[in-house]
């Protein structure tokens, strides 16, 4: 193991070339009853940074016996950590504004968990965030609104 967190046992792949995640479901809502918003979250990262892209590559439980899906992740051979400075101006210099809670903005996503220890400067001075928590607004408020559709004859989901 290269590392691990609230939600992440971080592995590197034999071949040096990928991140192999154990991600045990710790940041989910905890009223979530599927894995959707999470699929959602992982797509909401591909579309922000491709660069860093996850792929979903199985099942597994973790040595606590958590059940756990495998993410595969491009190895990122860091020079070093990112300063909040430099995570501040990318952020900023890509239309992002920050609120009271730490959640950086733009109007379709919302970034949490931006700290130094997720966000990696490579050798070129490229940032890659590994491991923030991404989302698209938009699919949020889809699903706000599909779970409070009233359908006549049929059960509220609500």
């Amino acid at each position: 193991m290269i590392g691990n967190g609230q939600e992440n046992d971080v592995f590197i792949s034999k071949d040096n070339l990928y991140a192999i995640k154990l991600n045990n479901f710790a940041l989910l809502s905890p009223s979530a009853t599927s894995l959707d918003g999470f699929i959602h979250r992982l797509i909401a990262h591909n579309e922000l940074f491709p660069d860093d892209a996850y792929i979903i590559i199985g099942f597994t439980h973790n040595s606590i016996g958590e059940p756990c899906v495998v993410l595969k992740q491009p190895f990122i051979e860091p020079l070093r950590y990112a300063t909040d400075e430099e995570i501040d101006d990318f952020l900023e210099s890509h239309g992002y504004t920050v609120d009271m809670d730490d959640i950086w903005f733009n109007g379709q996503y919302e970034i949490s968990d931006v700290k130094s220890s997720n966000v990696l400067v490579d050798l070129d001075g490229n940032l890659h965030f590994i491991d923030a928590v991404v989302n698209n607004v938009n699919y949020k408020m889809d699903a706000v609104n599909k779970v409070s559709v009233k359908r006549p004859g049929r059960r509220s989901c609500t």
